[in-house]
């Protein structure tokens, strides 16, 4: 044994694990050799010869007890724990040679009895220890044994995870292979897209050019004493040159999904007031979206185009003027009228006719909804009331409440309807990074950005309701 390992026990290697098997038959040996001096008896002995730790390499360490082996190991110490027992003083033999061995016992257990009872009581009490301690291991070596397994099992499940995981990322690579080849595909197909694009202009300056061709061909047939009569030639002129209104919504007014979207304030406003009439109709996305929540709704519009459309969609829908139509109906027979970015395209006394109308028409306690742009919103003038060519004039909303109440309807108010999302609005500094000179200035230019928000990036729309 070389200098650094004087002192080792043989049962230690360098590396300070202990050789179980080599200290499980030196204790064996040692039970073998108090066997012989009668220190144990049979039933002992066969318990502690039969116990054997599991060295054996799989993959719970030798360090976790089998559950019975230590059970047997406890009960084993349990059981002799306790070495104070007195001494016998009888004798298996009779006679006088049986009755002098029971005397020297007698003799000898007065005289050495307590001083060996000093003793044995240490080593009781630390038996006793010693049994209390193993109890004790034993309890945390079998729970650690427990929760080791449990960790394996997991290890094992995360291991499979892990494989599903690269597995996953494999088709991941091969699918990252097809999204490339999809984007060259689009590619291409925007390529083509553009290419319709200009077959498309090339076919609408056709189109300008075939309506001059008619306009000249309507000319000359109206010259011919059997061609057609000069209104139906004016009409047919007027169509033509006519500002292409349909196409002009299409393009401007955002899609259908996404204006019945926004017209679903409505259907609490107007619910149990049927029949209701929506002037200036459109495309009909109100209509429609009232017959969807069960309001009977029925429209009118001066375009035969939007009209048509409507038609095919279903919907109870009349060519013709608006004010014409509404007036036609009985005296206190409507529930509702809805007039959506419709009072901006009429004059002023064509605006207040139309509300006298309304009122006339709607049955007590019927209700009117007039919808039209925001102009306390300056910055609606950039946008959605200019790019109308067919706007008349913008309308305060309060000069609209004025009117309806004149002419009597009760519960007026107004509505502010589409306001501007926030990325369209002045930022504000953020005052908790200013200093504390600066503090006032930046309090003072957030309040200033606020009114200005409320000046230009409000509400786009509004709507007048009000109560017959």
């Amino acid at each position: 044994m070389s200098q650094n390992n004087k002192g080792i026990s043989p049962m230690v290697d360098q590396g300070g694990d202990i050789d179980v098997k080599e200290l499980a038959r030196k204790i064996q040996k040692r039970v073998e050799e108090k066997l012989r001096t009668g220190f144990y008896d049979e039933k002992e002995v066969r318990g502690i010869t039969n116990l054997k730790l599991d060295t054996s390499d799989r993959d719970t360490s030798w360090l976790f007890y089998n559950k019975l082996k230590a059970d047997l190991v406890y009960d084993l110490m349990k059981e002799n724990w306790d070495v104070t027992e007195p001494i016998d003083t009888s004798s298996p033999r009779g006679g006088v040679k049986g009755k002098l061995i029971s005397l020297y016992k007698k003799v000898y257990k007065r005289l050495i009895q307590p001083n060996i009872n000093i003793s044995l009581s240490k080593q009781a009490v630390f038996n006793s220890e010693t049994t209390h301690y193993v109890y004790h291991l034993k309890e945390a070596a079998l729970r650690a044994e427990e929760e080791f397994h449990s960790l394996r099992d997991r290890y094992l499940n995360l291991s499979d995870r892990i494989l599903e995981m690269e597995k996953n990322y494999s088709r991941l690579e091969g699918l990252e292979g097809r999204i490339k080849s999809t984007d060259k595909r689009l590619d291409s197909f925007a390529d083509k897209v553009n290419a319709l694009s200009g077959s498309l202009r090339d076919v609408d300056k056709q189109g300008i050019f075939l309506k001059r061709k008619m306009t000249n061909l309507l000319e000359s047939l109206g010259s011919d004493n059997g061609g057609p009569k000069p209104e139906t030639i004016a009409r047919e002129r007027e169509k033509l040159n006519s500002f292409d209104y349909t196409l002009f919504e299409n393009l401007h007014r955002g899609s259908r999904e996404e204006i019945k979207s926004r017209f679903n304030v409505y259907i609490d406003w107007f619910r149990g007031a049927s029949p209701v009439v929506d002037i200036g109709c459109g495309r009909g996305e109100l209509i429609e979206l009232f017959t969807e929540k069960g309001i009977e709704s029925k429209g009118v519009d001066l375009n035969d185009e939007m009209v048509a459309e409507c038609k095919d969609r279903g919907l109870d829908v009349s060519e013709g003027d608006a004010l014409q139509f509404l007036d036609s109906f009985e005296d206190n027979s409507i529930g509702g009228v809805s007039a959506i970015q419709f009072i901006e395209h009429l004059p002023n006394d064509a605006m207040i006719k139309f509300f006298e109308i309304a009122y006339d028409k709607l049955k007590p306690g019927g209700i009117i909804a007039a919808e039209t742009v925001n102009p306390t919103c300056l910055s609606t003038f950039c946008g959605a009331f200019y790019l109308d060519m067919s706007h008349d004039k913008p309308i305060h909303p309060l000069a609209v409440h004025f009117v309806l109440e004149r002419i009597g309807f009760s519960r007026v108010r107004i509505e502010y309807l589409n306001p501007f999302p926030p990325d369209h609005k002045l930022k504000k500094i953020d005052i908790k990074n200013s200093s504390d000179v600066g503090f006032d200035i930046v309090s003072e230019y957030n309040v200033n950005v606020d009114k200005l928000n409320g000046i230009l990036y409000s509400h786009q729309d509004y709507a007048v309701v009000a109560i017959k």
